[in-house]
């Protein structure tokens, strides 16, 4: 019944008189509030209608305070759920303790396996756990990844403010800032993120093709789909299925699996006289169902993708269209998480590659 009553009050017009009478510490307040929503969302498995409304309520919150999600000067120290644990005399973790830095350390590895196994969710319950232990940048980092990897890219880009506003010289959060704005189509943003990122790792070519990439949708706002207008006109979800970012990731290992690498030399190996006969036909089926399952499995988030995509739906508003063919950076093999930062920062307790963790 509250989200509710926020969602009719979303077009009134009092906005006005609230955001002239609230200040820093009540706009501190209100986005603590809308960030707690937006996580429970993301790690819980909350109806579609229910999140939906919680979505409404956040929004109407932002509009009739006036506030950015963005503005990273109002985060408080502690998340809202630490400082109500706090109040309730149970142990604070503002000083992590060196078991506590192990302790996130090892949630931190956690998630970073869970990401690799495509169990986005559960790895972005890792990282919630691993920041209440211990406040790390690369946590922050790790957990953007995975708000992007389920689609909250505004969640994302508070993430990698938040590392970046911890360690300003953090090239990779540049990176998955520009990525995260890309996939709302803040190419403007995106284009200044990678620029920061390049300027702290030139070398990078990651973060070259997708500025590159970024800088080419800002030429060309109305050219992002497939050049061929036939293949538009009988496939009009098929460019942006390929425009997604997600896309290559997902399709490379997917044909790393072993029943499709069979599947797949089995064919070359047979090209020639590969026919339509019903023998082919079943193999062909099979061999897709077989897709279908590994997408299934592997990528939930992206098998949902392409039934939006197939079903002709439009992206919702909250930017989760992916954009433009751009990827992450080095560690996109590995979902986006990393364990050894490159660029140069500290990372305390962080030592070793996610993969090797």
């Amino acid at each position: 019944l509250l989200m509710r009553s926020f969602s009719s009050i979303q077009s009134c017009e009092f906005s006005v008189v609230v955001c002239e009478m609230s200040n820093e510490l009540d706009k501190g307040l209100i986005l603590s509030i809308i960030n707690y929503l937006r996580r429970k969302v993301y790690t819980s498995d909350y109806p579609s209608d229910v999140c939906d409304i919680i979505e409404t309520a956040c929004r109407c919150l932002q509009n009739v305070f006036s506030i950015s999600v963005e503005d990273a000067d109002l985060y408080p120290d502690k998340d809202l759920y630490d400082i109500y644990v706090d109040g309730l005399g149970k142990k604070a973790s503002s000083n992590p303790t060196p078991i506590d830095k192990e302790k996130a350390e090892q949630l931190k590895t956690e998630g970073n396996q869970l990401m690799q196994q495509g169990e986005f969710r559960k790895a972005l319950e890792k990282y919630n756990e691993a920041i209440k232990l211990f406040k790390n940048p690369t946590f922050f980092c790790n957990r953007a990844a995975a708000f992007s990897k389920l689609e909250g890219h505004q969640m994302a880009v508070q993430d990698c403010l938040k590392a970046i506003q911890m360690d300003s010289n953090y090239g990779k959060a540049y990176g998955r800032l520009g990525l995260a704005y890309s996939c709302m189509n803040r190419y403007t943003d995106a284009v200044n993120a990678y620029k920061k990122a390049l300027e702290l790792d030139p070398d990078n070519e990651s973060f070259i093709n997708n500025l590159n990439i970024a800088e080419e949708r800002l030429r060309n706002p109305g050219n992002q789909g497939n050049s061929n207008p036939t293949m538009r006109g009988f496939f009009p979800e098929l460019s942006t299925l390929v425009n997604n970012p997600e896309f290559f990731n997902v399709l490379s290992n997917i044909m790393e699996q072993p029943p499709m690498r069979e599947f797949m030399s089995s064919i070359m190996g047979n090209s020639e006289g590969f026919t339509s006969s019903p023998t082919d036909m079943y193999d062909l089926l099979q061999a897709s169902q077989r897709l279908a399952s590994i997408i299934q499995q592997q990528h939930p988030s992206f098998a949902d993708l392409l039934r939006r995509e197939f079903d002709n739906r439009r992206p919702d508003t909250n930017g989760s269209q992916q954009s433009g063919g751009e990827k992450s950076d080095e560690d996109a093999k590995k979902d986006g998480t990393e364990g050894k930062r490159k660029d140069g920062g500290k990372d305390g307790e962080n030592n070793g590659d996610a993969s090797k963790n």
